[in-house]
């Protein structure tokens, strides 16, 4: 293995990528360039490495550093409050015992040699690392790498440091986030308060917890690699806190805390949560959820509950989808069968499983071999298991037959489920509206968080775009803050994922613009009728505005250009006769069409 690949692998990590140069690049640039062509590695994943030397001691440390950037050592130097250069050459072989086209962070350990780093070395989920052998280079994953280096790695922000010290602060996002514009904003809250008197409809009432939550807290639910998804830091009360990457916890919390809460509980919140995770297409560092849950009764009554609200919020949205619901109690009578107690085993079948409609039966046989040690006996009866087919009754028919009593549980959960549901619906057909409801056994969401049933929504009109709404059962986890069993059912809208099939879909509407209509004054003479006449409207109940910028030159066009850009539908304009008459000329600036009309008229016209 090449130069000090072994010792990231030797400690459990993987290679996400092995990448063989044709030839040894003479520069990080060069390098970069081979990378991208050859090997598919995009820009922003090429990091180069230096060796620096503090000037104060002669101590050497490795630098990590984008190769797309130009080292600054004056910024390097402020930000470490210590004048560094770079390590000579000439001295490298007898300094660190290798010589300096061989620095890569995977050496810092054997060298004993620390690691400094641009924070924005690990924005991209893998980073390309040179493995001390200028032919080979490996793409690994960020978050293995950090894990890695441990506490030998330290991170700056260069990015900040190379931006201050101007007479003006350069307006920038921070990676991973990203601001929703007017024209954004207005059609999402549109979509959250149709979706929200739904919720309200089926009787769950608003709950609004902390941003902010102590870390053991978050930390209940997730155990072992967790930390690396929350922002963690301690207050200024010296608190271990974290920002809360979902809403379910919270809720756990809140039903624990507050032990008289009427059961059962039922809630919505819609809130924005935070995740440590590296950004990329698609995924940001904060983002919205948008949950619906019951808490304090096991009835399956409130899991048909779920699917019924489900079917409620597509029909308020005009959207056609299709609800698919499985019982993790199906999965467990598929794990006894097949003598598998091992639950890493399990998730290995079911990920093999879902590759089952892009590989085929024969990879996915293949597979559950290779990557989910299953024996041949047990890769029959699962392809005997995804081979089921039918409608619900055969369905149940063929799994019962396949598992014996040993899915008894599930398969009485499943028939109970689908019964709450069509006496809810109207239909035994599983229809209703815009939406339809149909028994899939690969759903296998949350295998270790769910327990009992599981559902997951898709828009029919999209193939292949991803759940929109999804939940299930879950009826371990408030135990865990309480020390009492407390069983809870819930559900999860998509809201990014769903205003974007929305959008795609083109039922979205999108403007900058809240008001109905804009006051134009056709003079400077007419400003103060336009404010009064503006201020009837408002009192009346129309979203009314003036888009003036001088009002003591206002000119129509200019303020009927700005009405038209913004949005606004319509425009009442006032002159000398208009006001002397006390009527306004009301245009509607997509018909491009015009009336006089009277302040009660226009009022009747705008409500």
């Amino acid at each position: 293995m090449a130069g000090f690949e072994s010792e990231f692998t030797n400690k459990g990590f993987a290679i996400v990528k092995r990448c063989e140069l044709p030839s040894a690049p003479a520069n990080p640039r060069e390098r970069a360039e081979t990378l991208i062509k050859i090997f598919g590695i995009t820009p922003d994943q090429c990091i180069k490495a230096f060796r620096m030397r503090y000037n104060d001691s002669g101590d050497s440390f490795t630098l990590l550093f984008l190769t797309s950037e130009r080292l600054d050592l004056g910024i390097l130097s402020k930000l470490l409050n210590r004048e560094v250069v770079f390590h000579p050459q000439v001295d490298s072989a007898t300094d660190l015992t290798a010589p300096a086209s061989n620095t890569s962070p995977f050496s810092a350990f054997s060298e004993k040699c620390t690691v400094v780093a641009d924070g924005r070395v690990f924005d991209s989920e893998n980073i390309a690392v040179s493995t001390g052998d200028p032919l080979v280079e490996t793409l690994v994953a960020a978050d293995d790498l950090k894990a890695f280096l441990g506490a030998s790695l330290s991170l700056l922000d260069f990015e900040s440091a190379k931006k201050a010290g101007g007479a003006v602060i350069e307006p920038r996002t921070l990676k991973g986030f990203r601001d929703y514009l007017p024209e954004d904003m207005l059609p999402r809250q549109a979509m959250i308060a149709a979706i929200t008197r739904v919720f309200e409809r089926f009787g769950f009432a608003p709950l609004q917890t902390p941003a902010l939550e102590y870390t053991d807290i978050l930390l209940g639910k997730l155990g072992g690699d967790a930390e690396k998804l929350l922002f963690r830091f301690r207050d200024n009360g010296g608190r271990d806190v974290c920002l809360r990457y979902d809403l379910t916890v919270p809720l756990a919390r809140v039903a624990a805390q507050y032990a008289d809460l009427l059961k059962p509980f039922k809630r919505y919140q819609v809130a924005p949560v935070w995740r440590a995770e590296n950004p990329g297409r698609g995924r940001f560092r904060e983002f919205f959820q948008c949950d619906c849950d019951i808490v304090g009764s096991a009835s399956l009554m409130y899991d048909a509950e779920c699917i019924a609200l489900d079917f409620a919020v597509m029909k308020e949205l005009g959207v056609n989808a299709e609800v698919r619901f499985n019982n993790r109690k199906v999965l467990s009578a598929l794990g006894q069968k097949l003598t598998v107690a091992d639950e890493r085993q399990m998730m290995a079948i079911f990920r093999t499983i879902d590759k089952l409609p892009s590989q085929g039966k024969q990879r996915v046989r293949e597979l559950l071999d290779s990557d989910a040690k299953c024996n041949p006996e047990q890769i029959e009866t699962i392809i005997r298991f995804v081979d089921i087919a039918g409608d619900f009754d055969a369905m149940i028919e063929q799994f019962s037959a396949l598992v014996g009593s040993v899915g008894d549980e599930a398969v009485s959960e499943l028939r109970a489920v689908k019964q709450y549901v069509d006496a809810q619906v109207g239909s035994t057909r599983g229809r209703v509206g815009s939406a339809s409801y149909v028994l899939d056994f690969s759903i296998a969401r949350g295998l270790d968080y769910y327990t009992g049933t599981v559902y997951e929504t898709f828009l029919t009109d999209l193939p292949g775009f991803g759940s929109v709404m999804s939940g299930g059962r879950y009826d371990g986890l408030i135990a865990r803050y309480s020390g009492k069993a407390t069983p809870a059912v819930g559900i999860s809208v998509g809201i990014d994922r769903l205003f974007a099939g929305l959008t795609e879909l083109k039922l979205v509407k999108k403007s900058a613009a809240t008001s109905k209509v804009c006051v134009v004054a056709m003079d400077a003479e007419g400003v103060l009728s336009a404010l009064a006449l503006l201020g009837k409207l408002r009192a009346a109940g129309v979203a009314s505005e003036m888009l003036l910028d001088n009002e003591k030159k206002p000119k129509i066009d200019k303020q009927l250009s700005a009405a038209s850009k913004k949005g606004i539908p319509f425009a009442a304009i006032l002159g000398g006769n208009e006001i002397a008459k006390g009527t306004m000329m009301l245009k509607d600036l997509d018909a491009k069409s015009q009336d006089e009309v009277t302040l009660e008229q226009a009022i009747a016209r705008l409500s």
